[in-house]
């Protein structure tokens, strides 16, 4: 299935501009109709702050990214590329939303914003190590949600490569099919469009993801199908949520951790002898943990495996529901020609 849509532009602005009208990034971002208010989190992907949308009167997210000096090939200015295009193609209620993003250059380099939803529930690690652990009844309704958005990728010809609950982000709403949060998939840089040739998947080669929920076919530096992958650190992602650890030792060697894995030396951590996990949730876990990747369950089969199907349905469901009520028109984010920053610029992702 492929999606007919335009590629994102990024639209470049420079400060101060020709006509000294925006002097500063704050100039632009001003233009834009937003006002970022204070820093939410920081780390090597970049800076997230917590925005004001004075149009709407709400809060918003923006995720700001030095992409390296101006008229330079830092690599991370293609992994932005890749990021935007993958949330232009995958639009659905269960993936984060973006607003609207555009690059400001100064005199040394160049700054990326991304103006996006607002995750008010933090990520899904953070939000269980607060809570504690969830019994499988909600477990199965989290693990719904973000098997919903990974499906929904799948379905267009995207592979995620990063899968792992601190990508999981949440924003409040009580219509979600766990009566608290949305789970959004985020975090789209090592994203990838899989090419399929009379129904054969085209094997992936470059090493990337977190070791953690990397497949042992990953670690061992093997071509791999990118959708198979996927699966492997959805089944790292469940097991880590059902029990705040990982099935596999992370403080031993990626050929160590590779040789466990193809061994399939895991198993339920002493947090579940209380409430042992049923008989559906261990065979969903073997299968998604399966080393070889041609035994490994499949995403759809995934989605009708009986321990998570009927949340899966109202997953689903919830998702129509939204994106019906989201082809209402929608007021337009952007700048109006009139107060239109200086554009000297498009960045066209290949």
């Amino acid at each position: 299935m492929t999606e007919q849509s335009s590629k994102p532009v990024t639209r470049f602005f420079q400060v101060p501009s020709a006509d000294q009208r925006f002097k500063t990034k704050e100039d632009v971002i001003r233009a834009f109709g937003y006002k970022l208010m204070k820093k939410l989190d920081e780390g090597g992907f970049g800076t997230v702050f917590i925005a004001k949308d004075r149009r709407k009167n709400c809060n918003v997210a923006c995720k700001w990214m030095d992409l390296g000096p101006v008229n330079s090939n830092d690599p991370r200015m293609e992994d932005t590329r890749n990021e935007l295009m993958v949330l232009e193609q995958v639009r659905h209620p269960y993936v984060i939303k973006v607003l609207c993003h555009f690059i400001v250059q100064t005199s040394t380099n160049n700054n990326m914003y991304i103006f996006m939803e607002l995750a008010n529930g933090g990520n899904l690690s953070s939000y269980i190590k607060r809570i504690g652990l969830p019994d499988e009844t909600m477990a199965k309704k989290y693990f719904a949600q973000v098997l919903c958005g990974i499906g929904h990728m799948h379905a267009y010809g995207i592979a995620h490569r990063d899968i792992k609950m601190a990508n999981v982000l949440l924003v409040e709403n009580p219509r979600s099919i766990s009566g608290d949060y949305l789970l959004l998939i985020s975090d789209f840089g090592l994203s990838k469009q899989v090419k399929v040739e009379n129904r054969m998947v085209s094997m992936s080669d470059s090493i990337c993801g977190t070791p953690a929920y990397m497949s042992p076919e990953l670690l061992q530096r093997k071509q791999y199908d990118a959708y198979q992958a996927d699966v492997w650190a959805l089944g790292v992602t469940l097991y880590e949520m059902m029990t705040l650890q990982l099935p596999f030792d992370v403080e031993t060697s990626e050929d160590e951790m590779a040789e466990a894995m193809i061994k399939q030396q895991w198993k339920w951590n002493d947090k579940l002898k209380q409430y042992p996990p049923s008989s559906s949730l261990d065979d969903l876990m073997h299968s998604m943990l399966n080393p070889d990747p041609s035994k490994r369950l499949r995403l759809v089969k995934i989605m009708i495996h009986e321990w998570v199907l009927a949340d899966y349905n109202a997953a689903h469901r919830l998702s129509d529901q939204i994106k019906a009520e989201q082809l209402n028109p929608q007021t337009n984010s952007q700048p109006t020609a009139k107060n239109q920053p200086t554009n000297v610029g498009d960045m066209k992702p290949q």
